[in-house]
């Protein structure tokens, strides 16, 4: 509640005035969605009667799988801290605002639901996620429509990287520090709170191209040692959360999932190029990203020219890294 700008479950989170909030755990609750389905918020238990969408429900309530040998307590506690992100989001965007409302973004909501996973503790239920975006890099656009694993991880590095890069400013160089709490808060309050979805969000809208390269380097050189101190933009280093849990992230550490596995991560998938004399074509997705690992150059001066199709902006930052 204290990062998303709440003041308890009240008001129009608390939709059958009941003073509490329902949860249902069933082996069942993803029959029909999928298999690997841990919970979900359905948005129209919260929807009057009279709405042709509603369940009937007419209630505040959270879906999850029965805790078990198949949903380990960390990712039954993480999934209800992801669902009710959604279920706050809902309610505050839609119940409290009317017709006018309009619901979050799908790419950003979902981020936002993950990174509050992190944020509360329950970290290892996000590392799959992250490998599966590190690994599709550049098949994965930040702000798509499409909802997959590779896009939530995705949104989760961004988020994260814009929080700890806040906390920085505060001095914090760990991500298990009480700091980032607040940090977290300047971040996702104006989400929560703005009429707006997306990147029209007034604090994601006015991100400088910059800002943006820094996430992204932050995601390619963390963990790495291609870049002078300078020249970085590290996450915040993991730390140990009051749950005993790791908190933060490194796309080049090693974690351990919510099925107590190790899993390695390696990175963003990159293009080794090391041949500027042959053209080099490539796409990039609409609000996606390609990088190129420039090897082995001759010393001298490099010339890097890019070139887009009619219409489309092309920024690129090009860094000397090995």
């Amino acid at each position: 509640h204290a990062i998303l700008g709440l003041e308890g479950h009240v008001g129009t989170l608390d939709h059958n005035a009941d003073g509490a909030i329902t949860v249902a755990f069933s082996n069942f609750a993803g029959a029909g969605i999928g298999r690997d389905v841990m919970g979900f918020f359905d948005y129209r238990d919260m929807l009057p009667s009279s709405d042709s969408e509603a369940t009937g429900n007419e209630m505040d309530i959270l879906w999850s799988r029965t805790p078990g040998a198949s949903n380990p307590r960390v990712q039954a506690v993480a999934t209800l801290a992801h669902e009710y992100a959604h279920l706050a989001s809902f309610a505050v965007r839609v119940s409290g605002q009317g017709t006018s409302a309009t619901q979050e973004a799908l790419w950003l909501d979902e981020g936002i639901a993950h990174l509050m996973e992190d944020l509360l503790g329950w970290g290892p239920s996000n590392i799959n996620v992250v490998e599966e975006a590190l690994a599709n890099w550049g098949d994965t656009a930040l702000a798509g429509p499409v909802d997959g694993i590779a896009n939530r991880g995705m949104a989760y590095l961004f988020l994260r990287h814009l929080v700890d890069t806040k906390a920085k400013l505060s001095g914090v160089t760990s991500a298990d520090d009480a700091e980032v709490v607040a940090a977290a808060a300047a971040v996702i309050r104006p989400l929560m709170t703005s009429s707006a979805s997306g990147f029209e969000h007034p604090s994601l809208a006015g991100m400088s191209g910059t800002e943006h390269a820094q996430w992204l380097l932050g995601v390619f050189a963390t963990g790495g040692s291609f870049l002078d101190a300078a020249h970085r933009a590290d996450f915040l280093s993991p730390g140990t959360a009051s749950t005993g849990y790791t908190t933060g992230i490194d796309p080049r550490g090693m974690f351990e999932n919510a099925e107590g596995q190790s899993v390695p991560l390696d990175g963003p998938s990159t293009d080794d190029f090391d041949d500027l004399e042959s053209v080099y074509e490539g796409e990039v997705l609409e609000s996606g990203s390609l990088f190129l690992m420039l090897t082995d150059l001759e010393p001298g001066s490099h010339t890097i020219r890019g070139n887009a199709d009619e219409g489309t902006y092309l920024q690129m930052h090009v860094e000397q890294v090995e």
